[in-house]
């Protein structure tokens, strides 16, 4: 079952789910043809048949059914005190085979220490995960799938401009091309191509036709005779003929078989290389015929051409796009047209741009207005005798007949005289400038009347509006012409007769149209004011119209003035007209204006200067200023730049041609837009106003616009505007408020949508679009939205998992910067107007099918045939056609929460469309996107000099914001001073954080009662939970029966408490007396103030729902809050370290050494499974200081004597140690207690201080033995530092004990982690006991919170759950040994008899030894020799110099010499030998010595091992030798012979990745460090080589995966681990990697959101900046260790399902039960015990393109478990997850002083350094970094 769960961190989107245990695979299917059919789609979800998200099956409510009843609102926190004002405000800030027989999976029972905890509200037997064939996968970026189709509304028939196109099954092979030099024009490019065909295809292309796009690629429909090859082809350019090499070299094959079962809906990635492919064939022959501009063909031949004026032309042409469809692939083929410059004199192109006389000098103005118009352009010329083309660079600042150079003679003439002299041409226009050509080097100037402009050059900038009217008028088509054109075109091309497409590809495209039903969604119901004649309005064909109606919210205007810039207009009787207008449509207007007057035009900013001041004068705030505009256009921006940002005014601007004729229509469209602007409502939808619309009345629900413009083509300076609107009225949803923001040039994004600022005095502040909407909406609703509904406008396909990756982040992060875990649910819609589909009826006479332009009926929607394979998406035409041919709106889910269905989201979508403010029609997309175009298109003239429009009103009145330094940014827009009603009030805030929580309501309470949510405060603020819990005891002790009404409360020990029912108050303090708290500090209780304020109510439906797989999202609040109820006895009674408890009453405790003891204790976690809530218990242990004296503590620290003084390192290491730990102090006859800030320098008997400031010094010693009259035992021990910066203290270290329960934090030595792992490790059956009694010991069933009042129910046994043994694998070895192929038995097996499947070879080799000890190192080198060749190896048997004994005390120096010594003769150290010293803390020195400054493969031996001379450890060593000279110790069999399912079919890199962080208590200098491993070698998959990097200090996204970087010599740089492991993969394999598998360590589940959401991205550029559209499939698994579920055998005495150390069996894979209820995850125990109870690794698949069924992952990462190189053992972890981890553990060495370790060997790995701010890591050398694959 598909599920979309959320973490902490933001939507985690749909989570992969392939079924659990043995899934059967579907078929491949057939083959070809690809227009698939619908027909019966395979189950999303792992569910019955049937298309819905959940599981399938029949679920999908009726269209006007709310889908599920969230939770109610809640209040929200943070909020500011400032009113805004509800209008554009300022912004503050191919399917895999499986095996034919799989292995057999051998049956075990097995128990889990997860008892379900079960509240009796919810569900004890959830629905049971339905089984099936694995459904195809998802991803956090992938697009929701389709969750059925509509089947509300009329259904008609009608038909779409695409034409079905099948596939014959060809051989599909793919060539890059290169070609030399370097031709940059598309159209030389194809004729040499052409020529290289003409020339060489019987010859040499074995008389192949090539489909070829222009650039890097060509394409045959079968293998060229070769797979390299260079030709040399000459092109004959009129002048000379010109010589190229062109390089054809094999790329790819195509999958047609991928793109067959993406079709049919069993593939849910895009097969884009495929596609594209098809669409080169397709576009090969109009590409050779026509100009080619995008997608689209041009050309005077395919229609009419004519003028446009100023010098332009249109030429008509055709539109084409090869699209993935649910009939199969469809071509989408649409009429199209475009300006192209005229090809004419460029002197008459000047002449036609200014339409003026050519005689006068141009002024600098028009100058650079030519100028810009023309750069780029192609001009020819023929003066010369031929002809010459040339592409204009800029013009001249003077005219040519002064324009001066130097002719080769010396002489100097102007550029008139030289062309008179050498041409005999006499320049008619000497005045005009010249054009400048050429290059630097040789510069050419022209005279515009010789040069002609090249025809057929397409121009790119903005047209004026006669042009545009001009274009509209020539090009404009009803339906039936349109559709006649369209079909033309289609037999024009003749597809099926074209030789390449039909005969060569086998490409076929149906004539006709495609036929499709579709259907009419009725009108939504109107309301208005009830006092009009019409209450309630249903809409005729998209319109109705305001007679006898009244607005149902009419606005007031008491201060309003009017200004006319138009000399032809009667002012007064226009206003008298106007205002008219408004009263009678309900709106309250005084008709006495503050002023009336008529004003030239020239004086605009003056005028609204003076109107402003005077309005101020005479002390009334002007709500609106009615303008007349003036008679010319070009003033609009102007005034609405200084109404709105300068002067706060708000303005309707009127035309003066409509405003004279005063018609009725006209003046009521413009009360419309007055009655918005000045808060009103014009109408709503009735449903919605009486709380009935689905998807939006039953919980607060926002509705989000957002659009990008960006600056018209050629300005490359002037920012890109965003706009983000926001419904603020809930339910009726009508009024929107706006935001806009400057950003980067052309930056799709929108970068500020959220954003976070230091600031010095007030902290972090939140900001962006997205917060201050959110703050808006509850001041204006007072209610948090639970449901957002996000409408982007402007996204091309091309860009959806861009912008959708980091905006609907970057809502989460809005959501959670208001409240912690406020994660309203998001629907995020792509709507797209842009597009080239068209719709038309399938009779274009039937009247009652087509509105009055003929189009279709306003409210058609479509979501069949010609819409996604899988995805959501609808064409809807929402309104009436006016002229021309309508086009649709495009809309595509790209994210769902809110679980719409297919109707749900079309009627919502469509009923919106009738509530657009301006005007009383349908319009053609939903408003709140054309609300943020019209935002973000305003306001551009607030930086723009020039004029865009003279008509409109202000949408709302907006905000501003710059995003960088570098945007050039937005005036600020002014407040409007006016307060209106709905905009004032609301709840003041306290001044402290607060929280919203969440309790459960026991199964004892009767059904209709809710859970009641508290926010706590305690003043003075209190950072210990444990005094805040003391408190919270002592105040239910004190106020339980009087104020509580006996309730029992579950608190957090932060600020939030949780009731099981309502509290007999909303709000209280009580602060009567305070509450005393009898806090053990020895001296007084002290009081505190605490605040207690309800918050809200929730209930626990959704979590119920959440396990039956009925919704996807986890309800973390609802799972929170039981958990708190759960731990709230056990938090009252032991010591709380994260989720585990501990106290020395829970077990044994004991010493550790060096003043550290442990303590037992037991972690517990409330989970959600498929069983049920589930209780995880295990037991636990954990590292705490000793509570003695901190002297005695020194002592045992430093093991000696502490009499003597402390050495300056020893000081330090103590000082760290201790800082922060607390201690207490008896001396003064009571207890205090302190924490210790620091250590003097000097011993206490040097610390001097004085008493009194007149006294003299004294020292510590001598004050104790005065003051106290102790004298101490260790003066010579430093002080404690305790106290404050105020009053500080320093106290002598044997008067401070410290205080017990103070957990040790830092890393522990080996011998303390030796005596913690012997004193806590408990064999299974003796962890099994100890967790069954500490489940009795807490007796969850009888405590009275959490049974009696809560009603929280928890078994008592362990979960027994039925897993499977997976058998292991087979492994390959030499042939020449006596065994070539062994299966191991229980996880292990052994090299006797074995030889290395390849064995390396080591001919230069040294040892040197650090030991002391007796160790014969001659006879240890000849054992280590003789192992190594007896397992293969070829190994010399002398080493390069002498074998050496070296003093531990000179590493460094000895090494620098063996490396001389060994390099004398020219020869290369292979491997250096170490036998590491006797005492440990040298490893990591010698590695980083040979690896990042020698450059030298070692190989270090412990001297206790060495001495001994076994045969195992020699075995041992000789694996890690081996795979570090190049060798492989052993392989897979399957993979091997390439029989491994999902391995072995495609090229696959393995990656893993792990980052390892400092160590606790170091400061921030210090990095983290990231390690990414891949495999080098495909098939077989066991050499990994591996990059690690440094970046910021506990930074847990890894930052360097993928990079990009400008060099101002090499330009764009692309790099990063990704990139550099995928181009190592091609070097070492030839092949590109097809697919992805990337095991992901070191992530918790609060993490996988965000991790997911970067590191996928990554990837996916890394692939991108490598080779277009190259998208290998990825699949992203995170790999866990650090959990507490652990797997116990069903009986403990049955060796048959045990191993040796009584552990379960290696291969135990569990998915069932207790694991995720909806998503794909599983435990596996790979491994054999060795002591203790064996802990399994839980893999959670976040992301998953491969289509893995469950048995398909779980076999082959226990398979791979068998890979590790360095034993003859299953690892616990995937190897190259556990080789992530080692590489990142490795390189902490090259840049830490201290030794952790003496163990290991060395992983190859590159480093880098993200940023400058990062300590850099050494760089490892490079003949190291090749071979270092491994540790």
């Amino acid at each position: 079952m598909s599920g979309r769960g959320r973490a902490r961190g933001g939507g985690r989107g749909v989570q992969p789910s392939p079924g659990r245990g043995a899934q059967p695979s579907p078929g491949r299917g057939a083959q070809m043809p690809l227009n698939a059919g619908r027909g019966q789609q395979p189950s999303r979800g792992g569910g019955s048949s049937g298309r819905g998200r959940g599981g399938g099956g029949n679920n999908v409510p009726p269209p006007y059914a709310a889908p599920y009843q969230p939770s109610p609102a809640q209040s929200v926190a943070s909020v500011s005190h400032e009113v805004e004002k509800l209008s554009l405000q300022a912004s503050s800030s191919t399917q895999p085979p499986v095996m034919a027989n799989p292995p057999p999976v051998q049956p075990a029972s097995v128990t889990a220490n997860l008892p379900p905890a079960q509240p009796e509200a919810v569900s004890a037997n959830p629905a049971t995960l339905s089984q099936g064939s694995a459904p195809a996968s998802s991803k956090a970026v992938r697009n929701p799938t389709r969750p059925g189709f509509g089947k509300f509304g009329q259904k008609i028939l009608v038909k779409a401009n695409h034409f079905l196109v099948t596939v014959a099954d060809r051989d599909l092979h793919h060539y890059d091309v290169s070609i030399s030099p370097e031709v940059a024009s598309k159209k030389v490019c194809r004729d040499i191509m052409n020529e290289l065909v003409k020339s060489y295809q019987v010859s040499h292309l074995g008389k192949r036709m090539l489909a070829y796009d222009g650039r890097k690629s060509c394409y045959a429909a079968g293998q060229l005779p070769f797979a390299s090859k260079e030709f040399v082809v000459k092109l004959d350019d009129q002048r000379r003929e010109r010589e190229f090499k062109v390089s054809i070299k094999f790329a790819s094959k195509a999958d047609l078989h991928h793109l067959s079962e993406f079709l049919k809906g069993r593939q849910h990635d895009v097969p884009q290389e495929t596609l594209q492919f098809l669409d080169v064939v397709l576009r090969e022959t109009p590409s050779k015929s026509y100009e080619v501009v995008g997608r689209s063909f041009f050309s005077p031949q395919l229609g009419n051409s004519g003028e446009l004026g100023n010098g332009l032309e249109y030429w008509k042409g055709f539109y084409q796009s090869l699209r993935p469809t649910q009939m199969g692939l469809s071509l989408n083929i649409d009429m199209s047209a475009r300006a192209f410059f005229e090809p004419i004199l460029v002197s008459e192109y000047v002449g036609k741009y200014f339409n003026k006389d050519l005689s006068r000098q141009l002024t600098d103005q028009d100058r650079i207005k030519v100028r810009k118009s023309l750069r780029g352009v192609k001009v020819e010329i023929n003066h010369p005798g031929h002809i010459r083309r040339h592409k204009i660079l800029g013009l001249t600042t003077e005219p040519v007949k002064h324009v001066m150079f130097t002719l080769d003679s010396g002489e100097t003439i102007s550029v008139e005289q030289y062309f008179r002299k050498q041409y005999n041409i006499v320049l008619r226009f000497p005045n005009l400038p010249a054009i400048q050509a050429g290059n630097a080097a040789k510069p050419i100037s022209l005279p515009m009347e010789v040069c002609t402009i090249v025809g057929g050059q397409r121009y790119s900038k903005r047209l004026n509006e006669k042009q545009v009217t001009a274009l509209l008028r020539a090009t404009c088509q009803r339906p039936h012409e349109r559709e006649k054109s369209i079909t033309d075109m289609q037999r024009k091309n003749d597809y099926n007769n074209d030789k390449l497409v039909n005969t060569e590809f086998g490409i076929t495209v149906k004539p006709e149209l495609t036929l499709i039903e579709a259907r009419v969604l009725p009108p939504p119901m109107l309301k208005y004011h009830e006092t009009g004649g019409e209450s309630r309005v249903a809409p005729s064909v998209g319109q109705w119209n305001m007679i006898n109606k009244k607005m149902i919210n009419g606005g007031k205007v008491d201060y309003w003035a009017c200004i006319s810039f138009s000399r032809n207009i009667d002012v007064n009787r226009f206003c008298h007209e106007l205002i008219g207008m408004c009263v009678s449509k309900g709106m309250v207007f005084n008709p006495n204006p503050l002023a009336v007057r008529t004003v030239d035009s020239r004086y605009i900013e003056k005028a609204l200067l003076d109107i402003a001041a005077e309005a101020s004068k005479a002390g009334n705030n002007l709500q609106l200023l009615i303008i007349v505009l003036p008679d010319i256009t070009g003033s609009y921006g102007t005034i609405k730049r200084v109404c709105e940002t300068e002067l706060g005014i708000v303005s309707q601007c009127c035309q003066p041609r409509q405003a004279s004729k005063c018609s009725k229509q006209y003046m009521e469209n413009v009360s419309l837009k007055i009655n918005v602007k000045v808060g009103g409502r014009n109408t709503v939808l009735e449903q919605a106003l009486s709380r009935k619309m689905p998807y939006l009345s039953e919980v607060p629900t926002i509705i989000f616009g957002a659009d990008v413009t960006h600056p018209q083509p050629g300005e490359d300076s002037s920012p890109s505007i965003a706009a983000v609107v926001a419904s603020m009225d809930w339910p009726e949803v009508t009024k929107y408020r706006g935001l806009v923001s400057a950003q980067g040039h052309r930056d799709e994004i929108i970068q500020d949508l959220y954003n976070v600022k230091n600031d010095s005095k007030r902290g972090v502040i939140h900001g962006g679009m997205i917060r201050e909407h959110l703050v808006a909406f509850y001041k204006s609703t007072k209610q948090k939205p639970h449901r957002i509904i996000f409408y982007r406008d402007g996204v091309s396909e091309g860009q959806f998992n861009q912008v959708l990756l980091h905006e609907v982040d970057a809502i989460r992060k809005a959501c959670v910067s208001i409240e912690e875990n406020y994660m309203p649910r998001i629907t995020f819609v792509v709507v797209q107007k842009r597009h080239h589909t068209r719709l038309f009826p399938e009779n274009h006479g039937d009247r009652r099918s087509t509105d009055k332009s003929g189009n279709i009926l306003p409210g058609t929607v479509v979501d069949t045939k010609i819409c996604h394979p899988t995805e959501f998406d609808f064409y809807l035409c929402s309104h009436a056609g006016i002229q021309g041919t309508s086009r649709p709106a495009h809309y595509h889910v790209l994210y769902d929460e809110n679980r719409f269905t297919a109707d749900g989201l079309q009627i919502l979508t469509n009923s919106l469309c009738y509530t657009f403010a301006r005007c009383t029609r349908s319009v053609s997309i939903v408003p709140p996107a054309y609300y943020a175009h019209l935002a973000a298109f305003r306001a551009r003239y607030y930086i723009e000099g020039l004029d865009l429009s003279d008509s409109g009103s202000a949408v709302a009145g907006g905000g501003t914001r710059d995003r960088t330094q570098e945007v050039r940014p937005l005036p600020m827009i002014k407040d409007n001073k006016i307060q209106k009603a709905e905009d004032s009030g609301g709840g003041s805030s306290a001044g402290v954080a607060t929280f919203f929580f969440f309790l459960l309501l026991g199964a004892k309470k009767s059904p209709e009662a809710r859970n009641w949510d508290l926010w706590v405060t305690i003043s003075p603020e209190v950072t210990s939970k444990k005094v805040c819990r003391d408190i919270m005891k002592e105040f239910v002790k004190c106020y339980g029966a009087s104020h509580l009404g006996n309730r029992m409360l579950a608190y957090d020990g932060r600020k939030s408490c949780y009731t099981a029912g309502r509290l007999p108050f909303a709000s209280d303090e009580f602060d009567e007396s305070g509450i005393v708290a009898k806090i053990e500090d020895g001296c007084k209780g002290r009081e505190f103030n605490v605040s207690i304020k309800f918050a809200s109510k929730t209930e626990v439906h959704h979590l119920s729902e959440f396990m039956k797989g009925r919704q996807d999202d986890a309800s973390q609040e609802t799972l929170q809050v039981l958990d708190v109820v759960l731990r709230e006895s056990s938090s009252k009674s032991y010591e709380v370290v994260g989720r585990s408890f501990f106290s020395p009453e829970l077990g044994r405790s004991g010493e550790l050494g060096n003043g550290l003891e442990y303590w037992q204790g037991f972690y517990q976690s409330l989970r959600p499974t498929q069983m049920g809530l589930s209780l995880n218990i295990d037991m636990s242990a954990r590292a705490f200081f000793e509570p003695i004296l901190v002297s005695e503590y020194v002592a045992k620290y430093i093991n000696r004597d502490p009499s003597r003084p402390l050495s300056d390192q020893d000081r330090i290491k103590i000082k760290k140690s201790l800082r922060g730990v607390k201690v207490e102090v008896r001396h003064h006859g009571h207890i205090r207690r302190h924490k210790i800030l620091d250590l003097t320098t000097k011993p206490v008997k040097n610390a001097m201080f004085k008493l009194d400031e007149s006294s003299d010094e004294i020292s510590i010693e001598q004050y104790f033995q005065q003051k106290y009259n102790i004298v101490l035992k260790y003066p010579n021990l430093p002080a404690i530092q305790a106290g404050t910066a105020i009053k500080p203290l320093s106290l002598p270290m044997e008067v401070c004990k410290i205080v017990e329960g103070q957990r040790y934090s830092r890393r522990l030595n080996e011998r303390q982690v030796t005596a913690f792992l012997r004193a806590t490790c408990q064999r299974p059956n003796e962890r099994e006991k100890s967790i069954t009694y500490m489940q009795r010991h807490n007796d969850y069933n009888n405590d009275e919170l959490v049974h009696r009042e809560f009603g929280i129910s928890v078994r008592p046994e362990l979960t027994s759950i039925e897993a499977r043994v997976l058998p292991p694998p087979m492994l390959k070895y030499h042939d020449s040994g006596r065994e070539s192929r062994v299966t191991p038995s229980i996880g292990q097996w052994n090299m006797i008899d074995n030889k290395m499947v390849n064995a390396g070879k080591v001919d230069c080799w040294a040892c040197i030894s650090f030991s002391r000890s007796n160790l014969d190192v001659h006879r240890f080198c000849d054992d280590l020799i003789s192992m190594c060749s007896s397992k293969g190896m070829v190994f010399n048997q002398r080493p390069v110099c002498r074998i050496r004994t070296v003093d531990s005390r000179h590493i460094e120096k000895a090494l620098y010499d063996i490396e001389v010594d060994s390099s004398r003769d020219g020869k290369r150290l292979q491997l250096l030998i170490i036998i590491l010293p006797d005492i440990t803390g040298s490893y990591g020195t010698i590695k980083r010595v040979c690896e990042t400054e020698l450059g030298i493969v070692s190989q270090c031996c412990h001297p206790k091992q060495a001495i001994k001379f076994k045969k195992q450890y020699m075995e041992n060593v000789s694996l890690k030798i081996n795979v570090k000279v190049g060798g492989r110790n052993t392989v897979l069999e399957q993979a091997l012979f390439r029989k491994m399912p999902y391995l072995s079919e495609y090229p696959t890199i393995i990656f893993g990745a792990d980052i390892t962080h400092p160590q606790a208590g170091e400061d921030s200098s210090s990095p983290s460090i990231a390690a990414v491993v891949a495999s080098m070698d495909w098939p077989e998959v066991t050499k990994y080589r591996a990059l690690v990097s440094a970046q910021s200090h506990a930074e847990e996204i890894i930052q360097d995966l993928y990079n990009v970087k400008d060099d101002s010599s090499r330009g764009v740089i692309h790099g990063g681990m990704i990139r550099e492991h995928l181009e190592s993969f091609y070097k070492s394999t030839g092949r590109r990697p097809e697919r992805i598998i990337f095991y992901r360590d070191g992530v918790s589940e609060g993490q996988f959101s965000l991790v997911l959401l970067y590191e996928v991205d990554a990837i996916r550029k890394a692939c991108v900046s490598i080779k277009e559209n190259y998208m290998p499939r990825i699949t992203f698994v995170v790999v866990q260790k650090r959990h507490h579920t652990r797997l116990f055998p069903a009986q403990h005495g049955d060796r048959r399902n045990t191993d040796k150390s009584g552990n379960i069996l290696p291969g135990t894979v569990v998915d069932t039960k207790i694991c995720h209820p909806t998503e794909f995850d599983f435990y596996l125990c790979s491994h054999a015990g060795i002591q203790g109870t064996s802990r399994p690794a839980h893999y959670h698949v976040l992301y998953d393109e491969n289509n893995f069924t469950a048995d398909g992952l779980q076999i082959l990462t226990n398979s791979l478990c068998y890979t590790y190189v360095r034993c003859t053992r299953a690892v616990s972890i995937v190897p190259p997850a556990y080789y992530a981890h080692i590489a990142a553990y490795r390189a902490r060495y090259y840049i830490e002083g201290v030794d952790f370790s003496d163990s290991g060997s060395a992983v190859g790995g590159g480093t880098r350094d993200r940023n400058q701010e990062v300590r850099p890591l050494p760089i490892i050398k490079e003949n190291v970094k090749d071979v270092m694959f491994y540790c």
